[in-house]
């Protein structure tokens, strides 16, 4: 047996292109493919000789085969050409000496020992194989458009150039003599022209032939159910004008070629051109994070997310999009995940989106008053004045002042009423603006919490701003990993812009991520601060929005985002958007993240019911797990 030389393919993720990057990833692959290696060098005979092709014949193992898998969407390649293959913008993982293409889908070594060969399937390790022979290509087929069909494996070689060319302008001389008869033969002069195109394209290098056979490759528990497979596979076949055909008489020959390391054996080859082979050859490869947290492709695969991916300019996210789009089920799926690992959150909440996973996962409830001097940071209590005085009243020259007097006062201080009093015997009247808010301050030194929850709505708008200042001061604070989420405040803190977009610019230096939630990308287009928050965010979840220009979004990324659907109580669609993706994933909730997560009326007074009827009996994260269990599990709710 040869030895053969497995590898993972890793292509680049084409759904992330636009169509011009598109065409050049398949015109750098087909070159790629143009280059191959056909054969070894033998010593006396030069590699482009015409008598060398035959000569080589004499033995299979100087010939180069490779054999291209998609099993469960992941993509293999295996070869017995001794060199790595080459091709543009696809890593190839060399696996681990021994490993084959079935120790990874097909059962192991075992699948070729305990064979029963039937009729027209195979039967090993008590599954059920069918192999569905590609017998005729379709004119058209989009780039990996096999792979939405199943499990199929592609196994080519290439062509002697000289060869093939030969072939070729045979061909051609065939057809061209048919050009000077009585009666136009319309279907040879297309194909006198398809071959001077070929042969041209053949002289310039840009295409090559290739010898190709492909089946796929059906597996089920039983016959019946192998049965279904089969129709439904063949009716998508024919639907892509693919003549398909069940493997019966050659299955003894065959099988060991596709499902172990035979040498495939070509009895099914058919002849085309590089840009076709391309086409056949599966390269859909959806990633964006090796990994992190789990989402969904829109063909249900496996894709990651990772919020502290060090490759990343910063860890901060803007999640925008309509109400009901998903966002912030989204933003709680991301905090619930990273909870979980011991990272720290504070989440400011508007309207009480977040009010049930703060409960469930032990969120601490702010009190209704906080300490501004628990942080002796000038600049910090400087801001926190400032959000309190009227934008019209402020510039540059009392910033200035204010930041003065904070500095020479500050070690002498007991408590902010003392700071104010103080600053306002050289400000007249700045106490003022504080008449309506000291019982929102104390001096009382509190500990942080590995989890503050916030809800503004229980605030007067006049406390926010500097509450939200404090806030961000007191996560600045925390230990390790840390996430602090903003729900819709951004408009009780226009006096802050600076100061906002220097604490997102250093959140990163200090493990932080900030979540910002938002209606839409347009909010982002009026206020100062608003437009400043997504250019911190080198992360951005767009959620189903109307869409207009902005300077956030290309032509791509419009088109992306205008195709988003979600469907309510089972997934939502969003646009992933970083330094280096552009992907459309899926959220499909659990049970327990949806309950966690959902603002529907009805869903809320369903729990709020069951939560009176349990709460004096159990704990607030027991209760929500009885809901879902009775609610999903054990046949409804009474």
């Amino acid at each position: 047996m040869q030895k053969l030389k497995v590898y993972k393919v890793n292509p680049t993720d084409f759904d992330q292109m636009d169509l011009d990057e598109v065409a050049r990833f398949f015109s750098e692959f087909r070159v790629s493919l143009n280059q191959i290696p056909i054969k070894k060098e033998e010593e006396g005979f030069k590699k482009a000789s015409f008598f060398s092709s035959f000569l080589n014949e004499r033995t299979k193992e100087d010939v180069f085969f490779y054999k291209f898998y998609s099993l469960n969407e992941e993509l293999f390649l295996e070869t017995n050409c001794e060199e790595v293959p080459s091709f543009s913008k696809i890593q190839l993982q060399e696996l681990e000496s021994g490993k084959v293409i079935n120790d990874f889908v097909l059962g192991g070594e075992t699948v070729l020992s305990n064979v029963i060969l039937g009729d027209d399937y195979v039967k090993a390790n008590s599954k059920y194989f069918r192999l569905i022979n590609l017998y005729a290509f379709s004119k058209r087929l989009m780039p990996s458009e096999l792979m939405d069909l199943g499990d199929y494996c592609l196994f080519f070689r290439r062509v002697d150039s000289q060869l093939s060319r030969k072939q070729v302008n045979t061909q051609r001389k065939l057809h061209h003599a048919n050009l000077y008869s009585s009666m136009r033969n319309i279907e040879s002069e297309a194909s006198y022209k398809e071959a001077e195109n070929l042969v041209e394209s053949m002289m310039n290098g840009e295409e090559e032939i290739f010898e190709v056979e492909g089946w796929f490759i059906l597996q089920a528990d039983d016959l019946s159910q192998l049965g279904d497979k089969t129709r439904l596979l063949i009716r998508s076949l024919k639907q892509m004008e693919l003549v398909p055909y069940i493997e019966s008489e050659g299955l003894g020959e065959l099988y060991p070629t596709i499902m172990s390391r035979g040498v495939p054996l070509f009895k099914r080859s058919h002849r085309p051109q590089s840009k076709y082979l391309a086409n056949l050859i599966p390269l859909i490869n959806e990633k964006i994070h090796e990994e992190g947290i789990e989402f969904y492709t829109r063909r249900s695969n496996s894709i990651f997310y990772k919020l502290f991916e060090e490759s990343a300019l910063n860890f901060n996210i803007l999640l925008c999009g309509q109400s009901g789009a998903g966002k912030t089920m989204v933003a709680q799926k991301i905090l619930s995940e990273e909870l979980w690992k011991g990272t720290s959150a504070i989440v400011l909440d508007l309207g009480n989106s977040f009010r049930k996973t703060a409960a469930f996962f032990g969120g601490e409830i702010l009190s209704q008053s906080f300490n501004p001097l628990q942080f002796r940071s000038s600049h910090y209590l400087k801001e926190l004045i400032i959000s309190v005085i009227p934008k019209e009243e402020l510039s540059a020259k009392l910033e200035g002042k204010l930041f003065n007097l904070i500095v020479e006062n500050l070690p002498s201080l007991t408590s902010f009423r003392e700071l104010i009093l103080r600053l306002s015997t050289e400000i007249p009247d700045l106490d003022l603006y504080f008449a309506e808010l000291w019982e929102f301050f104390d001096d009382e030194v509190r500990s942080l919490s590995k989890f503050t929850y916030v809800d503004t709505s229980l605030y007067p708008d006049k406390i926010k701003a500097p509450l939200i200042i404090f806030l961000i001061e007191a996560f600045k604070h925390l230990e390790g990993r840390k996430i602090f989420a903003f729900d819709e405040v951004w408009s009780f803190l226009r006096n802050n812009s600076q100061y906002i977009e220097e604490c997102f610019r250093t959140f990163r230096k200090h493990g932080g991520a900030a979540l910002a939630i938002t209606q839409a990308i347009s909010d982002c287009e009026d206020g100062s601060l608003t437009k400043i928050i997504p250019r911190l965010c080198s992360t951005k979840f767009f959620f189903q929005q109307a869409v207009s220009d902005s300077e956030f979004l290309t032509e791509f990324d419009k088109e992306k985002i205008r195709s988003l659907s979600t469907k309510v109580k089972k997934y939502s669609e969003f646009y992933v958007k970083t330094d280096f993706h552009r992907k459309i994933v899926r959220y499909y909730p659990t049970p327990l993240e949806y309950e966690l997560g959902t603002s529907n009326d009805l869903d809320r007074v369903s729990f709020e019911r069951f939560y009176e009827k349990n709460e004096e009996f159990f704990e607030f994260p027991e209760i929500v797990k009885r809901f879902v269990d009775f609610k999903y599990y054990f046949g409804g709710l009474s």
